[in-house]
């Protein structure tokens, strides 16, 4: 059992932001997501809710965020990192964000020959680069806004869309 909290944030325009990937080392990885991490030991939800707040997603800023709600969702599928059958037991954290995000951009000057090219109808010409401190300076995230049906078709079967932007 895995303990997380993820985070809904959904901007006035309707856009939603989510986690493209990360690069770890000279590895980089796509994952189309809702932001977020585990809990740690003995730590309560609301608790995790303020520390991701104030780290992994300080780029959202502390103004222009509006709390919806919490609420509980339970997913078991495979883990990615060890293979086998396990249940994540999620606390969302539903916020309309109103604001502009802190953080450097990264943008794609498009795509080298032999890649696939990307849905021309998804816009992922740029995205928010966070570099990791709790993992000593190897980790670098990327984020960015997406709508619904883009979060829908790159979180389900999207990783070489991403990778190839």
């Amino acid at each position: 059992v895995v303990s997380l909290v993820t985070f809904s944030v959904k901007h006035v325009d309707g856009r939603i932001f989510v986690q493209l990937g990360k690069l770890e080392g000279r590895k980089l990885s796509a994952c189309c997501r809702l932001p977020g991490g585990k809990l740690e030991k003995g730590e309560l939800p609301v608790d995790a809710v303020g520390r991701l707040l104030k780290t992994k997603l300080s780029l959202l800023g502390p103004d222009g965020i509006d709390f919806v709600s919490l609420r509980q969702q339970t997913d078991i599928k495979k883990s990615e990192k060890y293979d086998v059958c396990t249940k994540y037991m999620k606390t969302v954290c539903d916020i309309s964000f109103s604001q502009v995000v802190q953080a450097p951009m990264c943008r794609s000057e498009g795509t080298p020959k032999g890649k696939p090219q990307h849905d021309p109808s998804l816009d992922l010409s740029s995205a928010y680069c966070v570099l990791d401190c709790s993992s000593g300076g190897t980790k670098i995230e990327f984020f960015g806004w997406v709508t619904a049906q883009e979060f829908d078709t790159l979180s389900t079967n999207g990783d070489d869309v991403i990778l190839s932007w």
